[in-house]
C-alpha cells in the first residue's frame, strides 16, 4: 500500500476487461484489510475473481479465492487446486474467529490510527525539513527516507528510485529495539489490540529516531 491506484484507473480497467471479455482478478492478499469490503469496496468496482490471504487466517497461513458465479462454475472440476494449507482446520477456525472481530467499527479504528500516524509524522517532517514520509492509505502504510522533503510517491518507480535503503534499514531495526516492528522494506501494518497510547508511542519514538538518523 505504498502506492494506491486511483479510482478512475481501476474503473477504466474494469470497463476495458468487460468490453474485451477478460477476467479481472484483484489480489487483495494485503489490501483486504483496507475496509470491510476490501479495496474493491472502496473503489466500488467488483472483479471477477478475488485472491485473499493473510488477514483471513488470523495469523495462520491460509489462502482463498472467490468470485462471480459464472467464473467459479467454469472453474469447477476443470482446474486443479492444491496447496499445503488448503482446508487446514486450524487456519479455518483462526480465520473465522478473526473475521468475527473485523466489523466496520474495527476497520474505522484501524484506518483512523493509520491516518494519525501518516498525518502527524509527515507534518512534523515537513516542518523540520526532514526528507521522510509515510505513504499509502488505510491501515497498511509504506514509509521512506527520500531524496527531498515532501517527496510525492505515486508509483513504485517513484518509491524505489528516490529512497535511502540504508536509512530505512536503520529505522526498522532501531524501532524494533524500542518495541515496534516496521518491515525493513518500508511497510507497517496495524492491529486491533493497538491502543491510542501505542500509536502515540510509535509516533514520538519515530520522531526521536528519525532526528537521530539525520543529525
Amino acid at each position: 500500500m505504498k502506492n494506491v491506484l486511483t479510482k478512475e484507473f481501476v474503473e477504466r480497467i474494469r470497463a476495458i476487461t468487460k468490453e474485451l471479455g477478460i477476467v479481472l482478478v484483484f489480489d487483495e492478499t494485503c489490501t483486504l484489510r483496507a475496509g470491510y469490503h476490501g479495496m474493491q469496496g472502496i473503489y466500488g468496482v467488483r472483479p471477477d475473481l478475488t485472491v485473499m490471504g493473510k488477514i483471513i487466517g488470523g495469523g495462520v497461513p491460509i489462502g482463498a479465492v472467490g468470485g462471480s458465479k459464472e467464473v467459479m462454475e467454469a472453474l469447477e472440476n476443470k482446474v486443479a487446486l492444491s496447496g499445503t494449507h488448503h482446508g487446514h482446520l486450524m487456519a479455518a477456525m483462526a480465520g473465522i474467529a478473526t473475521l468475527k472481530q473485523l466489523d466496520e467499527a474495527a476497520f474505522e479504528k484501524l484506518n483512523g490510527q493509520a491516518s494519525r500516524i501518516k498525518n502527524e509524522i509527515n507534518s512534523w517532517a515537513i516542518e523540520n525539513e526532514i526528507p521522510f514520509g509515510y505513504y499509502g492509505e488505510h491501515s497498511i502504510l509504506g514509509y521512506a527516507f527520500t531524496d527531498k522533503v515532501d517527496r510525492k510517491i505515486n508509483t513504485i518507480r517513484d518509491y524505489w528510485g528516490n529512497t535511502n535503503g540504508n536509512a530505512m534499514q536503520i529505522y526498522a531495526l532501531e524501532m524494533a529495539v524500542r518495541g515496534y516492528y516496521p518491515v525493513v522494506r518500508g511497510q507497517i501494518a496495524l492491529t486491533l489490540p493497538m491502543t491510542d497510547e501505542n500509536i502515540t508511542g510509535f509516533i514520538e519514538t519515530s520522531k526521536e529516531l528519525i532526528t537521530e538518523i539525520y543529525k
